[in-house]
């Protein structure tokens, strides 16, 4: 079942859509460079990689959380995968220009990055709705 909850994210009140209890969570970040090996990795680590002309990278990955999170261990989940994908790319800190993050979408541009349980998930409780984002 999907439900919109409104919830205070960061002293504002959202709209978060939960689906069976998770609800989307987005990584995003930017880096001035990536190693040469980057768009291989990125794929085989479930991460859409943007490439711009002066050389800089957009990294983001997505997955699900408990809807019951609170700000502070999505904050912390936040730092995980942040530093799990510079990790991944054998990047530094330093290399990071800004990063974000986004949780609760009901948009599903980048569910493809998701696990195949939690697209799962996903499909289960959007059953019989063609079109969640108009909830």
């Amino acid at each position: 079942m999907i439900e919109v909850i409104n919830r205070r994210i960061a002293g504002d009140m959202v709209k978060l859509y939960s689906y069976d209890g998770k609800m989307r969570f987005r990584v995003t970040g930017s880096y001035y460079k990536v190693p040469a090996s980057a768009d291989e990795i990125a794929q085989e680590k479930r991460m859409a990689l943007t490439h711009f002309g002066d050389g800089s990278v957009t990294l983001v990955t997505q997955l699900l959380i408990d809807n019951d999170s609170t700000e502070r261990q999505i904050e912390e989940r936040y730092e995980e995968i942040l530093n799990q994908m510079e990790d991944d790319l054998g990047m530094h800190e330093g290399d990071c220009s800004s990063s974000s993050w986004f949780v609760g979408s009901a948009e599903d541009t980048f569910d493809y990055l998701m696990t195949e349980e939690e697209r799962r998930i996903i499909r289960s409780a959007s059953q019989g709705l063609e079109n969640t984002e108009h909830i």
